[in-house]
């Protein structure tokens, strides 16, 4: 799989854009941070494995606490929210993400753009 901070994926049915540093899901487009883009391409690349936090705090360029928040934040805009959760997985030692990922190419992307637009 290419870079994903350098070309649009899905995670289950949310479209994470990086260019434009987005989320698009039901809900619509939401911004989300050069720092959670890295965050969401990251576990991307290892879906279905624990990325250790530090790994994680690195590649965002954060600390501990900050890591905290934007997983928190990107657990409610992924509408991750309750005891059962359907992308992150997280522990004291890591986070998984569980849900489907797939890359898209740029003729996908331009494609989903315009539909969410119109």
């Amino acid at each position: 799989m290419a870079q994903l901070t350098d070309i649009a994926f899905h995670i289950g049915n949310f479209l994470v854009d990086p260019d434009a540093a987005t989320v698009t899901g039901a809900r619509g487009t939401i911004s989300v941070t050069s720092a959670q883009v890295r965050l969401l391409a990251a576990l991307a690349e290892n879906a279905g494995t624990s990325v250790p936090l530090e790994e994680l705090a690195n590649t965002a360029g954060s600390n501990r606490d900050e890591l905290a928040a934007n997983l928190e934040s990107l657990r409610q805009i992924l509408g991750d929210i309750g005891p059962n959760p359907r992308f992150l997985l997280i522990d004291d030692g890591g986070t998984t993400l569980i849900a489907p990922v797939r890359s898209l190419s740029e003729q996908q992307v331009t494609r989903l753009t315009q539909e969410a637009q119109d």
